[in-house]
């Protein structure tokens, strides 16, 4: 059987600044999926437009995926208050997966989803 993945999904490093290009770079209706590399276990700035970007994803149908930049340990969203909003806003948690087991198989459910 043919392995299919879609090419609709992205990873998104968090960094310092990152907020006022979330806009532009989520705004594009082939997103299906986003893998958001976030701080520790699942941290995000709340001040500069990454939770209100990532709710209009969300709210859009998009999947959002947190997971860790760090090497090891996982996400728990509900640790801080911006990890929190970012499940309030739509993102579920990656667990224990690595940013690139979690793109792997959001691309592949996203393509085979029925």
């Amino acid at each position: 059987s043919k392995c299919n993945f879609h090419q609709g999904v992205v990873v998104l490093k968090l960094f310092p600044g990152v907020g006022r290009f979330l806009a532009g770079m989520l705004n594009d209706d082939n997103i299906r999926g986003v893998v958001l590399e976030a701080f520790g276990s699942g941290d995000a700035p709340s001040y500069d437009g990454v939770v209100d970007s990532l709710d209009r994803v969300c709210k859009a149908g998009v999947v959002v995926v947190v997971v860790t930049n760090c090497q090891e340990g996982h996400v728990i969203l509900e640790t801080y208050n911006a990890g929190l909003a970012l499940k309030n806003a739509g993102a579920t948690s990656g667990g224990d997966m690595t940013t690139e087991a979690a793109f792997t198989k959001l691309s592949w459910l996203l393509a085979n989803e029925p």
